[in-house]
């Protein structure tokens, strides 16, 4: 993976990461928190 690479994925949305349901909801919820303006 290359800096180039990762950009290109950000800019195009063309890469999908696919995360277990048990690993996803735990993960949602503290970005949720640390993304919350106070």
């Amino acid at each position: 993976t290359t800096l180039k690479s990762v950009l290109r994925a950000l800019e195009t949305m063309s890469n999908e990461v696919k995360v277990p349901e048990e690993t996803r909801i735990p993960a949602k919820r503290a970005l949720d928190r640390m993304l919350e303006i106070k």
